[in-house]
């Protein structure tokens, strides 16, 4: 459906084993990136927490995290379903 405008054909069978391969190939992809970089990882403190912080206000920042990601994929698909050729 993402790429109905684009006019490939050829099935279901199709989709879902490009589907498989890119996973994989991201997930390999992934990986090896990680794995030049974890050094730098080691070194480093990924998170910072601020242990003063109150504990609504940190539930409340990962809730407006959330929101936003969740309001920018719901009207992402909106305007993609709405674009001609549908």
């Amino acid at each position: 459906h993402v790429f109905a405008f684009l006019g490939i054909r050829g099935g279901m069978s199709f989709a879902r084993l490009l589907h498989m391969a890119s996973s994989y190939w991201g997930f390999v992809l992934m990986s090896l990136h990680l794995g030049l970089h974890w050094g730098m990882l080691l070194r480093t403190q990924f998170v910072f927490l601020d242990f003063n912080e109150p504990v609504p206000l940190f539930y409340l920042d990962y809730v407006a995290m959330m929101g936003t990601f969740i309001f920018l994929a719901y009207y992402t698909s909106g305007f993609f379903r709405r674009m001609p050729g549908k």
